[in-house]
This record gives structure tokens, sequence and C-alpha cells, in this order.
């Protein structure tokens, strides 16, 4: 239960990550996110299994679903714009402004600040984006993560941390809510149809 609550943690975290809503454009692909139908990243956690798996696309972005152990606990719609990558909702909610989670095309000393309310929570914050080696299950990557720490989440602090890496995607992800920390890394991607 533990775990599924910090997965959840994780999918929320993600919805904080925010700048100013523009209008919909018409539909871009990127490297960084490979939004493929059937897609899925295989990541483990502390001998748990997570997949993400990329569903079907309409105009307002590509949804993904969450699965702990083969069970869905989520689903969030993911938009790429020229300039970004944006989450528009989580779990069937619209944050106040779509969630920006990696600018397009990225580059080490990118930042964004964040002030957003999600189910009017306000949440408030600064993200830094670098680039740096990772490994991780599935290999070794050249990566750009994203960093935000000291997230203000009403009044709640956390941290999410995410790496980036081309033609697969998010590789890594660290969450630290409340003193607690939980890591996923990348075991497996299959690219999709």
């Amino acid at each position: 239960m533990k775990l599924l609550k910090i997965c959840s943690l994780f999918l929320m975290l993600g919805a904080f990550l925010t700048v100013t809503a523009q209008e919909a454009p018409a539909p871009v692909k990127t490297d960084f996110y490979p939004l493929t139908k059937n897609a899925v990243w295989i990541y483990k956690t502390k001998g748990v299994t997570v997949k993400m798996k990329v569903g079907n696309s309409s105009p307002e972005g590509t949804k993904i679903e969450t699965l702990v152990n083969d069970k869905s606990i989520s689903t969030e719609v993911i938009q790429v714009k020229k300039d970004g990558i944006y989450r528009v909702a989580i779990a069937d909610i619209k944050p106040s402004k779509p969630v920006l989670l990696l600018k397009l095309p990225p580059k080490s000393g990118d930042s964004w600040e964040v002030d957003t309310k999600l189910k009017e929570q306000p949440i408030k914050c600064k993200f830094e984006v670098k680039e740096e080696k990772v490994t991780v299950p599935a290999g070794s990557y050249v990566s750009y993560v994203v960093q935000g720490k000291n997230i203000d989440i009403n009044g709640m602090s956390a941290g999410i941390t995410t790496w980036y890496v081309e033609k697969i995607g998010i590789v890594k992800i660290l969450l630290d809510f409340g003193g607690e920390k939980s890591q996923l890394e990348l075991e497996k991607f299959e690219p999709g149809n």
C-alpha cells in the first residue's frame, strides 16, 4: 500500500510542473517523449513493476495509463507543443494551467517558475534543467534532467527529478515527498506501433 501511495504521489507531483497556458496548436511530436500508441515504459522500484502505457490521442493530447503490478492506478494526458512537453490532465483533473515537463528543444540551463493550482491547492516552485550521464537497468545515456526542489504543495515540501533521454523518454524519476524518497528506474522501453 505504501508503494501504491508513492506511485500516486509521483503522478500528482508531475502535475505541479507548470507554465502559462497557451492556445492549443496542431499536434507536434518529440523524441524526448515518444508517444506512439502502445509504447510502454517499464520501471522497477522496491520489487514492484510500474508501467506507463501510451493510449489514444486526441486534439487535447495523448493519454498515458500508469499500472502498478499490472493494475491501473491513474491516467494522464500529455500534449507536445513546439516549445515543450506539457501535462494537461492527471486522473481526469486539469491543473489551472498546463504543466510544462520539458522545454523543447531542451538545453542545460533552462528554468521556469511554477505557480498553479490543482483542485484549488496552490503549488509553487522553480525547475531547472541540466545535462548529465545516467545509468539505469535499461542502459547508460546522456540525459536532460529536470529538477524541482522545495516544491510548496499547499504548505507541504516535495521534490522531483526526472531524466529525459532522446528516442526513449523518461528513464529515471526521483521523488522526495516530506522526506520520504522513492526512485523509479527504466528496465525496458517498448516503442509501440
